[in-house]
Order: C-alpha cells, then structure tokens, then sequence
C-alpha cells in the first residue's frame, strides 16, 4: 500500500478545480446544480466567459451581459455539462505529454452522452445529468498520467499494439498502477462525489467484492455498457 501510495504522490502536483465546478457536479443528482452557486460563476473570470461565450455564440444577435442570462439562453443542463468539461480540459492542456487529447474528449464525450440516454431509457438512475459526468471523468487517470508522469507515460502508450491491446494492464506493466487507481486519487483531491469517484475507479472491474452502495454499483455498471458502445462505434 505504501508503494502504490509513492506512484500515486506525482498526481498531487495537479491544479484544483474551482469550487464551483466541484459544487455543480455535487449538485448534479438534484433539480438546480448551477443556480445556487451563480454568484461564484459570475466572480470567476474564466468560468463567466466560458458561459457568456458560448450564449454569444448561440444569439450572436442578443447581447448577453451576465452570466445568469447566460445560463437562461443555454439551459442550466447545458450549461452544467459546457462548464464542467471545459474547466476539466483547462487542467489538462494539449502538448503536455504524448496523450492524443482530441480522441480522449471524443471518446470520453461520447460516453457521457451515451450515460445519459441510457439513465433517461433505462431507468434505475435517478440523474441522468450525474450519468453524463460520470461518463465524462471515467478515465480521467489517464491524462492525469500523461502531465504528471509523461516520459513514463508516452512508454504505455508506444507499447500498445497487437501483443498489448489492453492500455490498463500496459500501464501496470510499466508504471506499477493503472489510470483507474490514478484517476481514483484525483477524484479524491479534487473531493468529487462518490458515485464519480466510484465509476473512475471501477468502471473496469466487476464492481462485486468492492462493495459500493447499490446506487454506485448501478452507475458503474451503466458507464461499462456506455463505454462499450462507444467503443464499437470507434468513437475515440
């Protein structure tokens, strides 16, 4: 435990989210995950213009002069879900390392959008909205890898091949852990809810003998049948 303790201590390094990004993604199981925190949004620079860029661009011919006309004009779901991904992408730049970034967010993406259809159809996950992120985040160990650990990581993926399909048993071969156990530690530094930190952690385990309460264990097993689609449409 202690040694896998030492491999993980790298990812420390990373940046925080903003607290307002880890309070929608707190709030994502209930009705209203941005209203109550749209003070926080409109004082964080970053985050206002990510929202009032993308209303402008939607009405180019509206002005569009705060945040919450913002979030009217996108809808708080779409909000919610533009907000995140971006501040997540903002921790990870392109170029850090040899991680393809556009086919991790594809991929990625469309997991998360996959989650989210499936939770509406199926039923048994009571927000869709928490489906999307946890699709969104569910390898997010592995460009934690890539910026934290890159000459290490850029070997897992130059050893992926025929004889090494498997990017999780490449990264254990080489590095000692994998980007579930990576992704793990940064959802607990970044204090993500649990049903998040659970699907990075388990999504690809059977979630039997590690116990998460039923919900989380609903929400893994939803992410592997997302993640599996996306797979055979070759989406990233």
């Amino acid at each position: 435990m202690r040694q896998i303790d030492s491999l993980l201590r790298p990812l420390d390094s990373l940046g925080p989210l903003p607290g307002a990004i880890v309070r929608i993604l707190i709030g994502a199981e209930g009705p209203d995950p941005i209203g109550p925190i749209m003070p926080e949004l409109s004082a964080d620079a970053a985050l206002a213009g990510i929202l009032l860029g993308l209303a402008r661009q939607q009405r180019p011919e509206a002005s569009v002069p705060t945040v919450s006309e913002a979030v009217d004009i996108l809808g708080s779901g779409r909000a919610c879900r533009a907000v995140v991904i971006k501040a997540v992408m903002n921790v990870f730049p392109p170029g850090q390392g040899a991680l393809d970034h556009e086919a991790f967010w594809t991929h990625s993406l469309a997991v998360a959008v996959a989650a989210e259809r499936l939770a509406e159809r199926l039923g048994g996950i009571p927000a869709p909205l928490l489906a999307f992120f946890c699709g969104a985040l569910h390898d997010i160990g592995k460009p934690a890898l890539d910026a934290c650990l890159p000459k290490s990581y850029a070997r897992v993926l130059a050893a992926l091949g025929p004889r090494t399909p498997n990017i999780a048993k490449a990264e254990r071969d080489i590095l000692g852990l994998d980007h579930t156990l990576a992704g793990r530690r940064v959802a607990q530094r970044w204090r993500l809810p649990r049903p998040i930190e659970e699907v990075i952690w388990l999504h690809h385990h059977s979630a039997a003998g590690k116990e998460p309460a039923p919900a989380d264990a609903r929400m893994v097993a939803l992410i592997q049948l997302a993640d599996t689609l996306a797979r055979r449409r070759k989406l990233g």
